[in-house]
């Protein structure tokens, strides 16, 4: 058995030295993987998408995902039919990558999980509240905010953390009196206070370097020995690796391939292989639908080339097709209502296997997921003061 597994939308890793907040106009990332038995993949590359080629005239030998996209969506509404019929499991991973920063951000220097209670990890109000903090940020924080965090990451010192801090502090502290939202920037402001002074507290303890490098992201190492922060390819592998877990007692009869990765393909082995040594380790969580707990480590490729592959093409399709529905959605571009159509297929989509996991996962705003019409999904429980906390929220975005 093997899983196809293709990304659009990617421009790297998200801290870079030049800003650039719009991403290359690419501010949605995906990540799509399509489980398919051999005979599987035989009867779609020799017969069904043959056929549904000749159907919506699609041209060319190599499905593209653009073209499927503005001219030919009844192709991909026709092919998710097939693929339920035919019991072909399919994940999506979708991330908003100025949101993915902001989540840090609050993460390491609002937030931080050292001094939060055990209790609120539990009933899982710490991660509401961090949820709602990043997405005030991603919709209102300025470049002054992001370049100064952009530039404690990049230098790791003392002098640009505490930077960083008091930038995030004074953008909070000036709009705690806004009319519906100032007790939560009260909340960022508070946050951050309280973290500069843990950060001092952990100077302390453990000496500066160690104490700076807490309130920072982990970077990667890449191939040219430069720090890599903020890859949104990495968590979205790791869950996909995680949720194909949970729907197989072993992952030894599987084979991720991967589209060709000639710049973060070590990256991503490292991390894989990080996950496996996690396992036996409190650290990696079981939930509703993904299993970190790994029994033996993931066979996995980074070199397919989907031209020849149609296994990778369909997950170039879906990858695809998310990233451009939700850039839409985002960006507030009006579409045609078969997009939503497909949309609406795509994540309600199940079959025999699925044993009811959710097809797509989410890691954007509260707004956007509002924009979408869904509310925030979770895979573990909230207290009920939590999720009237969110809700309230929800209602006011």
């Amino acid at each position: 058995m093997n899983i196809y597994i293709d990304e659009s939308g990617n421009t790297g890793d998200l801290i870079q030295r030049k800003t650039d907040l719009d991403f290359s106009k690419q501010n949605i990332f995906t990540l799509a993987s399509v489980q398919i038995s051999e005979d599987g993949l035989n009867f779609f590359s020799e017969k069904k998408i043959p056929e549904l080629k000749r159907k919506y005239k699609v041209q060319g030998g190599e499905l593209k995902s653009k073209q499927i996209f503005e001219s030919k969506p009844k192709f991909l509404l026709e092919l998710l039919d097939e693929m339920a019929n035919n019991n072909i499991i399919f994940f999506i991973e979708v991330v908003d990558k100025k949101f993915y920063i902001c989540q840090s951000i609050v993460t390491h220097q609002v937030v931080p999980p050292y001094f939060c209670s055990e209790d609120s990890k539990l009933d899982g109000s710490t991660q509401v509240m961090r949820n709602i903090f990043a997405d005030l940020l991603t919709k209102h924080i300025t470049n002054i905010e992001y370049k100064s965090f952009f530039k404690a990451c990049q230098e790791v010192s003392e002098s640009s953390l505490l930077e960083s801090f008091d930038a995030l502090f004074v953008f909070a502290e000036d709009k705690k009196n806004d009319t519906l939202f100032g007790d939560i920037y009260k909340g960022i402001s508070d946050g951050v206070y309280e973290t500069k002074d843990d950060y001092n507290l952990m100077k302390e303890k453990f000496g500066k370097e160690n104490a700076v490098k807490n309130f920072l992201p982990i970077p990667d190492i890449g191939k040219k020995n430069q720090k890599i922060y903020l890859l949104p390819q990495i968590s979205c592998l790791t869950n996909i690796i995680a949720k194909t877990n949970f729907l197989n007692d072993c992952l030894n009869e599987i084979e991720f391939i991967h589209d060709e990765q000639k710049h973060f393909d070590d990256v991503l082995i490292d991390n894989i292989k990080a996950m496996y040594s996690l396992a036996s380790t409190d650290s990696m969580i079981k939930t509703n639908n993904t299993d970190f707990k790994l029994k033996s480590l993931p066979k996995v490729t980074v070199d397919g080339l989907s031209e020849s592959n149609i296994g990778l093409q369909i997950a170039d399709v879906l990858a695809g097709f998310m990233m451009r529905y939700v850039k839409r959605i985002v960006d507030n571009v009006p579409m045609d209502e078969i997009y939503s159509e497909i949309f609406t297929r795509i994540i309600n989509y199940q079959n025999d296997c699925m044993k009811n996991s959710p097809t797509a996962n989410f890691l954007i705003s509260i707004t956007d997921m509002k924009k979408m019409g869904m509310f925030p999904m979770r895979n573990f429980k909230l207290d009920k003061m939590a999720q009237d906390f969110e809700k309230e929220y929800y209602s006011k975005v």
